[in-house]
């Protein structure tokens, strides 16, 4: 009704019109999906007069959705557009009299709804919006289950990688910052805790953001492309106390806690995290991600407030307190220029942490155009370990070289301060803008260590040599750095944009060791041992000016630039009255290409050059003998290293059934590399010397493709990725290297079924293959094979069950270093109360009592077989309750 309606009114207003107008005009269009603005090609666009729909010609869009209609008289039209799976459209066109042709006109279409017998099938939003800087996922699609954390969601969004430690990666790329409703949560290692600790049925959108960022790194910066996520909140979930409250205990004394209190508000955010737990974070997961046994306190606290448009706050505090017991045995061979032997320790080792970090920021708007930014952050960290180590080295026709034991005790101390303060200007000139940064920061620490050991040395009598080590050593540090930044982009055209950069950074040490041996007369530590002690300081000054180039035009965007480097730094030995200076300069080049096709495809490329200049610990010419066997010694004459790296990616996504594509590649070069060289004195102890040798390299490729299957309503992800190195040693005064090969290869099928039933079945397999320029090893692969299947099933009444069945497989690894192990782990859980706020859940862990760790390490020189202690089976019983709930439901 409603078309005829228009067809008349259309037909009145141009009756007159028509009679008179003889001249041609043209029309032009887009057609596009109105929620995912995908353009839909070949869309049937068919022409009729407005006065009596006579149709005139019929077109197609093409490739980018674009149609045009030439050769029109000038006179009023009705556009039917039809598309399959989408509701078809009337568009009408009222052409003026003097109009030759008309301005690309946007038509949005929308997908279909479909009415059934006593059904009704409702028009889904489309799961993905793309837009220039972001991709916007709907949470709901991927129908996240009532008690998923943050953390489950994301696994299931394509181009999302969740590494077992916590670190979320975007297409490769680590995420460093979580956003709330765009205001910044935490950064940096913990935005782990948001994803670990929010529940996912508070979230409506998940945006992943592409921005350029400058990293800051002592002040001198290189641009870059930073990844970050922010995660848009349910209307219901605002205004209200949102959170957890969680208490478990169970068999071997194993407990957990957890308090999770929030509130979204349109002017405030506060966001309290609390953690306790001894189960290694198997609280919350399927598989344990610590060696050893720890338990650990957290706390996490965030507070943004923006109540006026000038002023916005926002802060957030970070206690992470840890004890953790570790027993390590371990084989390491280690290759000579022509010989090889093998070295057995066995460790326990206990360290009791204690973290804490205050950031805060501030921003004031001056007016629309400029605002200052106020940054700060204070943090002390402090540590208490102990180590028990028993070894002995011998020789492949085991011939034992040395043997002993190490009992070393250290406290650890560090405060830091700093501050920054941005002022950021925009100019009415479109794209003129200036920025400029000022920052100061300093840290102290502070070291204790009591260094105890006993070794013996076989001579060729028969008899051993005792070397008895007791020391007490004092080490103190400070530093300081300011460094400041100013950069300005200048337009150009519309398309291009000039930056122009200038930055600066002073950064002075000083690092002080007092070594005292043990006086078995006095019963103290009162006898200097000047050949361990030291007197340093370090002052280094860096400067860079760089201008750059940009050009955005449609779908492409070119960045170039070119920075003139300049570094002088002196090492100054008070002790030995030498000073030891250390000059670097060069050009760093920067490239990024990028083309973005208009069907959510795109490709990259990035090449830049990097300088590594030496470390301070790197340069300090004093021997570390806290393991008298592993002695290691700074080198005053390091010259900086430099790196040449490239990356090509290609990434497609498809907005509609999001199926998803990835395919990167990358390299370097690096001359000068800063390596590890060491040699063997005459009893055995190797000793170990930062050195620069020239010829390192690596090449890389990774895809990722996830292929969702409509007839199963199930997923299939594939992983594939290789890395080829070349690493660079020197053993025994003669240079050599390592020759690496990795290649892994990943598959995933998860198949969901509304929020009944969830399964995941997953496989892994991984080579490597190391060889060494110095001794043609006979074997020197390893082959990884791990499976794993998950299961959850929601039955009604609020009733789950959960069982993950996890088998992994080791072959290569040096005899008693290749373990066959099937862990299982089951929960079974009943939601209680009307709105689901409580929730008991009874939960097992390697139910066979199967865990174990094997790790296997490579290095300049070596290749090291690692087996440590991890938590084995135990039930946990465990309650909660959410807050919020029922609030938001009603």
């Amino acid at each position: 009704m409603k078309r005829f309606i228009a067809i008349a009114i259309l037909t009145l207003l141009t009756h007159h019109t028509w009679s008179q107008m003889s001249t041609r005009t043209q029309i032009r269009g887009h057609v596009y999906d109105s929620e995912t603005h995908i353009n839909l090609s070949s869309a049937t666009v068919v022409c009729m007069y407005a006065h009596d729909s006579t149709k005139i010609t019929t077109t197609f869009t093409d490739a980018n959705g674009y149609f045009t209609l030439d050769s029109l008289i000038r006179t009023n039209y009705i556009l039917y557009i039809t598309y399959l799976g989408y509701q078809p459209l009337l568009y009408p066109m009222v052409i003026s009299v003097n109009e030759k042709f008309t301005q690309t006109i946007k038509i949005e279409m929308q997908k279909k709804s479909l009415t059934l017998t006593e059904i009704n099938i409702v028009r889904q939003k489309s799961p993905l919006v793309i837009k220039k800087d972001s991709l916007e996922f709907t949470a709901s699609y991927f129908k996240p289950k009532e008690n998923d954390l943050i953390e489950d969601l994301l696994k299931k969004i394509p181009g999302i990688e969740i590494e077992s430690d916590g670190t979320i990666r975007v297409n490769g790329t680590v995420v460093k910052s979580i956003m709330i409703n765009g205001r910044p949560v935490f950064d940096g290692e913990e935005v782990k805790i948001i994803s670990q600790n929010l529940l996912a049925d508070m979230i409506e959108k998940v945006q992943l953001i592409n921005q350029k960022k400058e990293s800051q790194n002592t002040g001198i910066k290189q641009e870059q492309n930073e990844k970050s996520i922010n995660l848009v909140l349910k209307e219901n979930k605002k205004n209200i106390l949102t959170g957890q409250i969680t208490a478990a205990y169970g068999s071997e004394d194993r407990f957990g806690a957890k308090v999770n209190l929030n509130k979204f508000t349109p002017k405030e955010q506060i966001i309290f995290l609390g953690t306790g737990d001894n189960t290694n974070g198997l609280l919350d997961g399927n598989t344990a991600q610590n060696t050893g046994i720890i338990r650990r306190w957290n706390t996490g606290f965030n507070y943004s407030n923006n109540k006026n448009n000038k002023i916005g706050f926002n802060t957030n505090y970070i206690m992470d307190n840890s004890l953790k017991n570790d027993n390590l045995n371990a084989v390491r061979q280690t290759f000579l220029n022509d010989s090889t032997y093998f070295y057995n320790q066995k460790n326990e080792i206990t360290i009791n942490s204690m973290g804490n970090r205050i950031h805060s920021q501030l921003e004031y708007k001056i007016d629309s155009l400029q605002k200052i930014t106020f940054l700060s952050q204070l943090g002390y960290y402090s540590s208490h370990t102990q180590l028990n180590n028993s070894y002995k080295s011998q020789t492949d026709q085991s011939q034992i070289l040395n043997q002993g034991m190490i009992e070393n005790k250290k406290k650890y101390e560090r405060n830091s301060l700093s501050f920054n303060i941005i002022y950021d200007k925009k100019f009415k000139k479109f794209g003129r803008t200036l920025s400029a940064a000022i920052g100061y920061g300093k840290s102290a620490v502070y070291e204790t260590e009591f260094n105890i050991s006993y070794n013996h040395f076989p001579q060729t009598n028969g008899e051993f040599t005792i070397d008895t080590i007791n020391l007490n050593n004092l080490k103190s540090g400070k530093s300081r750095q300011l460094f400041m930044t100013i950069t300005y982009l200048e337009p150009i055209s519309k398309t291009d944009f000039l930056q122009f950069t200038f930055a600066e950074d002073h950064n002075d040490q000083r690092n002080t060791k007092f070594s005292h041996s043990y006086n078995n007369e006095t019963k103290l530590y009162d006898i200097l041992n000047d050949s361990l002690s030291n007197n340093l300081k370090y002052y280094g000054f860096q400067r860079l000016a760089k201008m750059g180039w940009t050009k955005q035009k449609g779908k492409i965007e070119i960045s170039f630039s070119l920075a003139a480097f300049t570094s002088k730094n002196n090492n100054l030995d008070y002790k030995s009255n030498n000073n030891t200076r250390i000059d670097a300069s060069g050009i760093l080049p920067n490239l990024i290409f990028n083309y973005t096709f208009s069907n959510g495809k795109d490709i990259s490329f990035l090449y830049m050059r990097n300088i590594r200049l030496p470390e301070i610990s790197e340069l300090q010419p004093i021997i570390d003998n806290s393991n008298p066997l592993f002695m290691s010694i700074g080198n005053p004459d390091l010259k900086p290293s430099s790196s040449e790296t490239f990356n090509f990616s290609y990434k497609s996504l498809n907005a509609t059934n999001l199926r998803f594509l990835s395919v990167s590649a990358n390299g370097s070069f690096t001359t000068d590399q800063i390596v590890t060289g060491t040699w063997l004195d005459s009893l055995g102890r190797q000793i170990s010397k930062p050195l620069n040798i020239s010829g390192a390299y690596n090449f890389g490729i990774d895809i990722e493709n996830s292929i969702p299957l409509k007839s199963s309503f199930g997923i299939v992800r594939l992983n594939t990725n290789a890395t080829y190195s070349k690493e660079l040693n020197s053993s025994n005064g003669t240079k050599g290297s390592y020759k690496n090969l990795i290649i892994n290869q990943s598959f995933g099928y998860s198949y969901t079924y509304e929020k009944t039933l969830d399964c995941y079945f997953s496989g892994n397999i991984n080579y490597s293959n190391v060889r060494y320029s110095s001794e043609d090893l006979e074997d020197n692969s390893i082959l990884k094979y791990t499976f794993r299947l998950e299961n959850s099933l929601n039955l009604h009444h609020g009733i789950s069950f959960t069982a993950t069945a996890s088998y992994n497989w080791v072959d290569g690894n040096m005899l008693g270093y290749n373990p066959k192990s099937l862990i299982i782990n089951a929960s079974v859980s009943k939601s209680l109360f009307s709105h689901k706020q409580g929730l008991i859940k009874l939960q097992v862990f390697d139910l066979l009592n199967k865990s174990i760790r094997i790790n296997r390490n490579i290095g300049v020189n070596y290749i090291e077989n690692m087996q440590t202690n991890i938590l084995q089976r135990f039930f946990i019983l465990r309650f909660s309750y959410f807050l919020g709930r029922k609030s938001s439901q009603q």
